[in-house]
C-alpha cells in the first residue's frame, strides 16, 4: 500500500510541473556545459598560428603541457567539487565560478607564456567544478519524466562549445598568416558566456535548488522554490517526496565520502561510474578533439596552406551537435543502455575500419576522414548524453565527482600522450587501441549497466541495492503519517 502511495505521489507532483520554465532553467544553467565545451578545445584552432606568430619558440613537451592544463586544472576541480558544492551550495558556487572566469578570462588575452599556463590551469579548475555543479544543479530542479534533460543538456551545450570554437577556427589563419587578433575574441569567449549566466542567476533566477534547501532544514524557502517549478497542487506532495529522500540520507549517520562509495550500497554504481568516466575520453573523443586539426592533416600535399583540416573540424563538431540535439528525445524514449551499447557497437566499427584502411593503403586513406564523421555522430547519442544522464541517476554527490575526476584523468592522458603514442606506433594503431579500449567497454557495460529510464532515485538505488530495509521502514514511516494526514 506505501509503495503504491509513494508511486502514485510522484505521478502526480512529475505530472503537474511547469515545463517551459523547467527548461529554460536548464539551458541558463548549462552555460557552464558551452564554457566547457569552449575550453576543451580552445586551443585547437589556434595552434599553427601562435606557434608560428605568438610563441614559435614553444616545443611539441611545452604545447602538450599548455593543452593538458586544462584538463589537469578539471581533474583538480572535479576532485573537490562534489564536498564543495555540499557545503557552499550550488547556486552560490556556480555565481562563485562565473566571477572567477570573468576575471581570469580577461588576463589570458596577455601574451605571456606564464600568464597563458596559469590562466588555462585555473580556467581549468573552473571548468572542473562546472562540469560537477552544473548537471548537478539541473538533477536537481527537474521532475522525474526529465531526469534525463541535464545529462543530455550538458552534452548538447558542452558539443555547442567546440562546433562554436571550430566556426571561429575557421576565421583564424595558420602557419601562412596573415598576422589576426581574432583569437582574442575567441579567448574572451568563456568570459562572455559566464556574463550571461552569472547576470541571470543574479536576477532573475536567485536560488537554490529544493533538494539542498530541505536537506538543509530550509523547507520554507524550498516551498518557494518549489512554486517556480510545479503547479500549486504538486508542491506539497513533492516537498514531502524531498524530506522522504532527507531522512533516508540522515539514517544513514555521517556525511557520505569517497570511501562510502566502495560500501555495497554503492559499490556496484561506483566502480561503473568511474569505469564510464574514463571510457567516454579513452573511446578517443578527447583526443580527436584536442588534435582534430592534426589528424585531418595527414596524407594532404601540402597542409600548411590547405583549409581541408578547419573545414573537417567544422563538420565533425556539427555532426555531434545534430546528433546530441537529437538524442534529447532518444535518452527520454529509448533509454540509456540501449544507445550505449549501440553507440559503441558503431564506434568500434569505424575505428577498425580506420586502423584496415590505414594498414591496407600504407597512409591514411580519404575514406578515413568520414569515419571519423561517424565516430563523433556515434559518441553524441551514446557515450556522450546516454552515459551523462546515468551517472546523474545512479550516483550521489561524491559519485559523480569522482566519476567526473576519472572522465579528466582519461582527458589528460589523451592529451598529453596521444602525439607520443602516434609518434611511436602510428595514427592507425592508435585508432586500434581505441577499438580494443571500447570492446572492453562494451562488455563490461553489457553485462553491468541497469536500465534506469523514468525511475526515481529511490527506484534506482531498489534496483543496484534491494536489501534497503531501513529505507523501506523510513520510507513506509512517513508515507503512513502522510496518509494519515489526509485522511483527517
Amino acid at each position: 500500500m506505501n509503495k503504491f502511495y509513494l508511486e502514485k505521489m510522484q505521478k502526480n507532483s512529475d505530472i503537474q510541473y511547469k515545463a517551459g520554465y523547467i527548461y529554460t532553467l536548464c539551458t541558463i544553467a548549462s552555460l557552464g556545459n558551452l564554457f566547457y565545451g569552449v575550453m576543451l578545445t580552445i586551443f585547437t584552432p589556434v595552434q599553427d598560428y601562435f606557434l608560428t606568430f605568438l610563441y614559435p619558440g614553444l616545443g611539441s613537451a611545452e604545447l602538450g603541457f599548455i593543452i593538458a592544463c586544462v584538463p589537469i586544472g578539471g581533474a583538480i576541480g572535479s576532485s573537490i567539487a562534489g564536498e564543495t558544492t555540499s557545503r557552499v551550495g550550488r547556486h552560490r558556487l556556480i555565481v562563485i565560478l562565473d566571477i572567477i572566469t570573468i576575471i581570469v578570462s580577461s588576463c589570458s588575452l596577455v601574451v605571456n607564456k606564464g600568464i597563458l599556463i596559469a590562466s588555462r590551469l585555473i580556467l581549468g579548475l573552473c571548468v572542473g567544478f562546472n562540469s560537477v555543479v552544473s548537471p548537478l544543479y539541473q538533477i536537481e530542479v527537474v521532475p522525474n519524466p526529465l531526469r534525463g534533460l541535464p545529462g543530455t543538456y550538458s552534452q548538447l551545450f558542452m558539443t555547442g562549445g567546440i562546433f562554436t570554437t571550430f566556426v571561429i577556427g575557421l576565421f583564424i589563419p595558420g602557419k601562412a598568416g596573415p598576422q589576426s587578433d581574432l583569437w582574442r575574441f575567441l579567448f574572451l569567449l568563456p568570459a562572455i558566456i559566464c556574463s550571461i549566466r552569472l547576470s541571470l542567476f543574479l536576477t532573475i533566477f536567485r536560488f537554490e535548488t529544493p533538494k539542498y534547501l530541505v536537506l538543509k532544514h530550509r523547507e520554507e524557502e524550498a516551498e518557494k522554490v518549489l512554486a517556480h517549478l510545479y503547479h500549486e497542487e504538486a508542491i506539497k506532495e513533492k516537498l514531502e517526496e524531498l524530506q522522504i529522500d532527507r531522512k533516508i540520507e540522515s539514517s544513514k549517520g555521517k556525511k557520505m565520502t569517497v570511501l562510502d562509495l566502495f560500501k555495497p550500497r554503492f559499490r556496484k554504481r561506483a566502480l561503473l561510474g568511474c569505469f564510464l568516466g574514463l571510457l567516454q575520453q579513452l573511446s578517443g573523443i578527447g583526443c580527436v578533439g584536442y588534435y582534430a586539426n592534426q589528424i585531418f592533416k595527414q596524407g594532404l600535399e601540402d597542409p600548411d596552406h590547405s583549409h581541408v583540416p578547419q573545414h573537417f573540424s567544422f563538420y565533425m563538431t556539427l555532426i555531434n551537435l545534430i546528433v546530441v540535439a537529437l538524442s534529447v528525445g532518444l535518452v527520454k524514449k529509448i533509454g540509456r543502455k540501449f544507445l550505449t551499447v549501440t553507440g559503441l557497437i558503431t564506434i568500434i566499427s569505424c575505428h577498425l575500419g580506420f586502423f584496415i584502411l590505414g594498414v591496407a593503403t600504407h597512409d591514411t586513406s580519404p575514406v578515413s576522414k568520414y569515419l571519423i564523421l561517424i565516430f563523433e555522430g556515434a559518441y553524441g547519442f551514446s557515450l556522450g548524453p546516454a552515459v551523462g544522464a546515468y551517472l546523474l541517476e545512479t550516483l550521489p554527490d561524491v559519485g559523480y565527482s569522482l566519476a567526473v575526476l576519472c572522465k579528466w584523468i582519461g582527458s589528460i592522458l589523451g592529451a598529453q600522450f596521444f602525439p607520443i603514442l602516434v609518434d611511436a606506433v602510428g595514427l592507425d594503431y592508435a585508432f586500434l587501441l581505441f577499438a580494443i579500449l571500447c570492446c572492453i567497454g562494451l562488455i563490461i557495460i553489457s553485462i553491468f549497466m541497469i536500465e534506469t529510464r523514468g525511475r526515481s532515485s529511490q527506484e534506482v538505488d531498489e534496483l543496484f541495492y534491494p536489501k534497503q530495509t531501513d529505507n523501506k521502514k523510513i520510507t513506509d514511516s512517513l508515507l503512513a503519517g502522510h496518509m494519515s494526514n489526509d485522511m483527517l
